[in-house]
């Protein structure tokens, strides 16, 4: 039932669904329907008994496809990204275990040979991984189901460059964050007016957002030797009402208190967080929105 379900939901929502496919694939609608219709009628196979060996199989082989086409390409793309491998190997355990239940319920004679083999590979390839899940529990037990969601806390990775070190906010740079963004000299590019300390709240409260839902977000900016707050730079999608439209791609922007203004810091944390945008993002693209006459920025 939750393959007929699923297929399901290819059809209610395609658009979400087909976010999925890679670029270079071509008719993403078609490959929605397709699987889509796939899974149900493999889910009423399976119901109803009917050749269900085979929905089974052909449902395994379906699984590989995920991983070799988006799986494997998103960890390579992103290998530090745990999430990542965890949907790789969740999804490879689940197609052994498909090839597993198929072979052992069809053919006969050699082809039985053979799907005993298939059959012993694949529940090896199963065990594996629940070893592998196992030890990551052990290492990150906040990740473990049922763990209280309040319990949670969402790892930013940290860059660092010759001067800079670029790490996750905290409560404490609050009042760091404030007082850069209520400079007049720090938002003279951005907007007439300061920004408000309620104003910088709700700024503050997007970046943690941001890592929690999408993956990516804002860093501090501090200097490596003396842990000084020198600014923030990173991605966020603010969904902005914009022609042609940003909706999705990840929009890089970077902010200086005055006092580091001039000094090549803006240059050098871009240039780290382009690098891990490129290995995170993978090709998919990314946006700057600049004032013309912002010529610091500019260059």
């Amino acid at each position: 039932m939750p393959m007929a379900v699923f297929g399901t939901q290819h059809f209610l929502f395609p658009i979400g669904v087909g976010r999925s496919t890679p670029s270079w694939i071509p008719a993403h609608l078609f490959w929605v329907y397709f699987v889509g219709t796939c899974l149900i009628l493999g889910g009423l196979s399976i119901v109803f008994q009917k050749y269900a060996w085979l929905s089974v199989g052909l449902f395994g082989v379906m699984l590989l496809c995920f991983e070799v086409l988006v799986h494997i390409p998103g960890v390579v793309a992103a290998t530090h990204d745990r999430l990542a491998w965890a949907i790789a190997l969740r999804d490879l355990a689940f197609s052994c275990g498909a090839l597993s239940y198929a072979a052992l319920h069809a053919g006969g004679g050699r082809i039985k040979e053979m799907n005993w083999v298939i059959f012993v590979v694949a529940r090896m390839v199963v065990a594996m991984i629940l070893l592998v899940w196992a030890v990551e529990y052990f290492l990150h037990p906040e990740l473990l189901p049922g763990v209280p969601l309040r319990q949670l806390v969402v790892k930013v990775p940290v860059l660092e460059t010759h001067r800079l070190k670029l790490r996750g906010h905290n409560l404490d740079d609050f009042v760091n964050v404030v007082a850069m963004w209520a400079d007049p000299k720090v938002t003279k590019q951005i907007r007439a007016q300061p920004f408000t300390h309620e104003e910088t709240w709700t700024r503050f409260l997007r970046y943690v957002g941001h890592w929690a839902l999408l993956g990516f977000g804002y860093w501090v900016v501090e200097n490596k030797q003396t842990g000084e707050f020198l600014g923030e730079v990173g991605f966020a999608d603010y969904k902005r009402d914009l022609r042609p439209s940003l909706e999705g791609v990840p929009e890089i922007g970077w902010v200086l208190r005055a006092e580091a203004h001039g000094k090549g810091y803006g240059t050098e944390a871009v240039h780290a967080v382009v690098a891990w945008g490129d290995a995170h993002f993978g090709s998919n693209k990314t946006a700057c929105i600049t004032d013309p006459r912002n010529a610091a920025s500019i260059r």
